[in-house]
């Protein structure tokens, strides 16, 4: 039940008899926009609608409390508030790799986590279970856990052998639809060879660079950015198209003063849109064969940067900024902010670190623990 009164809102719940007020904070942009609420609408989307005394009309979406956030604590079990990896290790589970407090196991029902042997302060940035049930571990190096022979192998960079990791800093892995592993590494991209048993350098820019991050799409491309030491994007991000091996570079177009020099993050969307983050927001337009800058002045509002993407089941963008978390409806363009008061604890999410599991549940990574939530 809704109470609209001449100082805000109140929300009360008749089977839990719970009342939750909601007033204006001149310091919160999130808060109610008027004390004097005059009249009240439910749309079938689910939205309230408020008419105030003095604002206009103010909204606010359905399920206020949908933000959850687990932090590293006895009771959760998490091990480290920075969360630095999530990652699928079966249906239940999820792997959580942090930066400094190893790695753990979420149980999704639970929502309880355990530490995994071995990783105790250890920085995890990356973890992959393969289809095998093999587990690829981004530490110093790589650890590889063969769930057939129940072993663990650690993998090192050696600069006199080419067949080893090109470096022992790992920023992603990733495996492909012909079950390939790739490891994007800080000195270039590298991929197994299960026939050797090691691992093999690809040499797509000539010199090594950091790659930052991998991404296959529903059509087979694999993507891949490298930080652009000299300053020059054009060269920075490419793609293999269907299984090619031969790389075709695609430029981040800089006419509206584009500030990515390369790209830390790739994601598809339902409608098989490729969308990236370079600091901002950019889509990819097949015809001019770019990433564009997505330009739309309510996403960037707040002086952030964009940090990674999720989508849910409707098509919307779920942006993780680098101060809060952003919903964008690309139909529409409308873009609501979420902060601390509407429950997202962490203030600060991390790059390659958020997930959607078979129920639609987006998970994200903060300074703060595990934020999870079903939009």
């Amino acid at each position: 039940m809704w109470i609209t009164t001449a100082s805000g809102i109140t929300l009360y719940d008749l089977q839990t008899f719970k009342t939750i007020h909601y007033i204006n904070d001149s310091n919160n942009p999130n808060s109610l926009i008027d004390n004097g609420i005059l009249s009240i609408y439910q749309s079938k989307d689910g939205i309230m609608w408020f008419g105030t005394y003095n604002s206009g009309v103010t909204y606010m979406l359905p399920n206020p409390e949908r933000f959850h956030n687990i932090s590293a604590n006895k009771a959760s079990g998490l091990s480290y508030n920075i969360v630095t990896a999530i990652s699928a290790k079966d249906k239940d589970h999820l792997f959580i790799g942090t930066a400094g407090g190893g790695l753990n196991i979420l149980d999704l029902k639970s929502k309880k986590a355990s530490r995994v042997a071995n990783f105790d302060q250890q920085q995890i940035p990356a973890v992959l279970t393969d289809r095998d049930g093999n587990i690829w571990v981004g530490t110093s190096g790589i650890k590889h856990y063969n769930a057939q022979k129940k072993t663990w192998q650690h993998f090192l960079n050696s600069d006199t052998d080419t067949n080893t990791l090109s470096s022992n800093t790992i920023h992603k892995i990733m495996q492909d639809h012909q079950g390939k592993i790739w490891v994007a590494t800080r000195s270039g991209l590298d991929y197994f060879n299960p026939q050797t048993g090691k691992f093999a350098r690809t040499n797509f820019w000539g010199n090594p660079k950091p790659v930052q991050t991998i991404f296959e799409d529903s059509k087979r491309n694999i993507w891949v950015s490298a930080n652009s030491l000299d300053g020059n994007s054009k060269n920075s991000t490419l793609i293999l198209e269907n299984g090619s091996d031969k790389p075709r570079p695609i430029p981040i177009d800089e006419t509206n003063n584009t500030p990515a020099r390369y790209i830390t993050h790739f994601h598809e969307d339902i409608h098989g849109h490729i969308w990236a983050v370079g600091g901002k927001l950019l889509k990819y337009n097949p015809k001019r064969k770019v990433m564009e800058l997505y330009e739309l002045d309510a996403l960037y509002n707040r002086s952030a940067e964009v940090i990674s993407i999720q989508s849910d089941k409707q098509g919307r963008l779920w942006i993780s900024m680098s101060n809060h978390l952003a919903m964008l409806d690309t139909k529409t363009k409308k873009v609501i902010h979420f902060s601390k008061t509407d429950g997202v604890l962490g203030n600060e999410f991390n790059s390659n670190s958020s997930y959607q599991d078979s129920n639609g549940n987006l998970y994200h990574g903060t300074n703060q623990g595990i934020l999870y939530f079903n939009p």
